[in-house]
């Protein structure tokens, strides 16, 4: 019987794609051994407000830029196409149905996930797909073992009291869902926002992302008036 591909759905605003992404989706991909990566850029995220999101072609443009040199990355314009706000359930449908034969896992932040109950149909999406949370290293929060306590807590009281944690595959398991997985990684503190916020001071960010990001932001002229 032939092996299933595993492929990770790496859904964002990439505003801008930085090195955080990267070598989070590269730790990713080893760790779970994936065969493919998946960048999928927000057209409108649901939590955003529109005027504040740069060009989302532009955005889909660094993002080619960026997994360029990784044959096992890719990035997809499935929500840039799509009409309207950019819903993860209308994705994952998308691409349940496009890899049906594949293991499909849904890649998220640390702070995103525990947001879930604010996202649209979040219980259907918990039938469809496994999650893979991605822990942040932050001044507030750099203790994967109390991230992993947090998750849990989040899931029992928010999500389903039916959530479990199980140490040998270092997931939350439910009898009828899929597992929510936590990459057991800290990844560097950065974020879009500081970038942004960098540029606009006209500061150097050539450490947080990568040399042919900063030229492609620069010749465009983007952030100077981030907010």
């Amino acid at each position: 019987m032939q092996k299933k591909k595993k492929i990770g759905l790496f859904g964002g605003t990439f505003d801008p794609v930085h090195l955080g992404h990267i070598k989070g989706a590269l730790r990713v991909k080893k760790k779970f051994a994936l065969d493919k990566i998946i960048f999928i850029p927000a057209a409108i995220p649901p939590h955003k407000q529109p005027s504040t999101i740069t060009n989302a072609k532009k955005r889909l443009d660094m993002l080619h830029i960026a997994i360029g040199n990784y044959p096992y990355f890719e990035a997809s314009d499935i929500e840039i196409k799509r009409d309207g706000i950019s819903y993860s359930i209308d994705t994952i449908n998308y691409f349940i149905s496009k890899y049906q034969k594949a293991a499909l896992f849904f890649i998220t932040g640390f702070d995103a996930f525990i947001e879930l109950h604010t996202w649209k149909s979040y219980k259907k999406l918990l039938d469809l797909i496994q999650f893979i949370v991605m822990a942040r290293a932050s001044a507030s929060r750099s203790d994967p073992e109390a991230m992993k306590t947090e998750i849990s807590n989040y899931l029992k009281k928010k999500i389903n009291s039916e959530y479990k944690f199980c140490k040998s595959q270092n997931a939350y398991i439910h009898p009828k869902k899929k597992r929510v997985l936590f990459a057991d990684i800290l990844l560097a503190d950065i974020s879009s926002t500081n970038i942004r916020s960098a540029i606009k001071k006209g500061e150097d960010i050539t450490g947080v992302a990568t040399e042919k990001i900063a030229d492609y932001i620069k010749k465009n002229r983007l952030y100077l008036n981030a907010v």
